[in-house]
């Protein structure tokens, strides 16, 4: 029965091709996961143009998403906790991506209920992305914090890991900044010409503006 043998011959080779690229593929998708978005360029002072007012009582915290990143639900998330954790102490801001395309689709129903749902959150919508350029941010779900007197206090992602919900080294030094009134300024680094320097916690997110349609596109 040389057929039959054959093809017994090539059955396993067949289930060991298909279980490397399974494991291959889980790989790669473990990889993505853990691959950090670009860090950007935050100034050390809160810009004078941005139309989102600093909150001279408290800090003021920003984070900058795109609505159609499947990454943006935990980072939301992960932002509620912060706020629950912290009593309110902070003056919370949600600046969410907008190209110049007029699409009532652009947010999902469920990624604008998620945003109301936190308490004490502020939306506004981030037409061509022009507050994230005023504050360097290129990753969605990048958060700022500022002091009252607007200086930078934290700079960096609150998850660990792309659409990872949970305790993070990101959301634990957001919380400690946010607590402690007297935190000193993020150190400036000299040759950085003004930016932030190194992140806080890496921004696990997408890219914050949809190629071809952010400011100077």
């Amino acid at each position: 029965m040389p057929g039959i043998t054959e093809r017994c011959g090539v059955a396993p080779v067949g289930i060991v091709a298909w279980g490397i690229a399974v494991a291959a593929g889980a790989m790669l998708m473990n990889v993505y996961s853990m691959a950090p978005g670009s860090a950007g360029s935050p100034p050390v002072r809160w810009p004078c143009r941005s139309e989102i007012p600093l909150d001279r009582r408290c800090p003021t915290l920003l984070i900058f998403l795109h609505p159609q990143c499947p990454c943006s639900g935990a980072s939301l998330d992960e932002l509620a906790a912060a706020i629950d954790r912290t009593g309110g102490r902070v003056s919370a801001w949600a600046l969410v991506y907008r190209p110049r395309i007029n699409d009532d689709d652009w947010f999902p129903s469920e990624f604008r209920q998620a945003m109301a749902a936190i308490p004490g959150l502020s939306i506004a919508e981030d037409h061509d992305g022009v507050e994230a350029a005023l504050f360097g941010i290129e990753t969605s779900g990048h958060v700022l914090l500022f002091g009252p007197g607007g200086d930078l206090r934290f700079s960096g992602g609150i998850t660990d890991g792309r659409g990872h919900r949970g305790e993070s080294l990101g959301r634990s030094v957001l919380i400690a900044r946010i607590l402690d009134d007297r935190s000193p300024a993020r150190p400036v680094i000299p040759e950085a010409s003004g930016a932030t320097g190194p992140l806080d916690a890496p921004v696990f997110g997408c890219s914050l503006l949809t190629p071809g349609t952010g400011p100077g596109a």
